[in-house]
């Protein structure tokens, strides 16, 4: 009976731990990648744009794989009997844990953003009437 109360206990913590709109967005990406747009994202998204996709697709993938850790340290800890308070320490440090992460992702996208900018930029002087170099470009 006390393993039966632990296993429910563990299941309200993992329903608390992964929010609705974290679902949602998970569900989005699924369907997008089930859909086939892969092909539309190479053809009108740049370079950066993917890899920043790809960054955020492997953060939500850490942040799952924390959560889970997470929930499955709290079964750990709830049968070795700790308190509550211990508990929920735990989940505000992988909370935080998740925050650094996604401020690393935005972070890293800015500078994506403004490398690629600044070699739109530079090809751009190469295209200028005064270079004597004409870049073609393609829409």
């Amino acid at each position: 009976m006390a393993r039966l109360l632990c296993l429910r206990t563990l299941a309200e913590l993992l329903l608390s731990l992964v929010l609705l709109s974290d679902l949602l967005a998970l569900r989005l990406l699924t369907e997008l990648l089930g859909l086939g747009l892969c092909a539309e994202l190479l053809r009108l998204w740049s370079l950066s744009d993917l890899l920043a996709l790809r960054l955020l697709t492997e953060l939500l993938g850490l942040w799952l794989l924390t959560q889970l850790l997470l929930v499955r340290l709290l079964g750990l800890l709830m049968l070795l009997g700790l308190g509550l308070l211990v508990l929920l320490h735990l989940r505000v440090l992988a909370e935080l844990l998740c925050l650094g992460l996604l401020i690393h992702l935005l972070s890293l996208r800015l500078l994506i953003h403004l490398l690629s900018l600044r070699l739109l930029a530079r090809l751009l002087s190469l295209d200028s009437p005064s270079s004597g170099l004409i870049l073609e470009t393609h829409w």
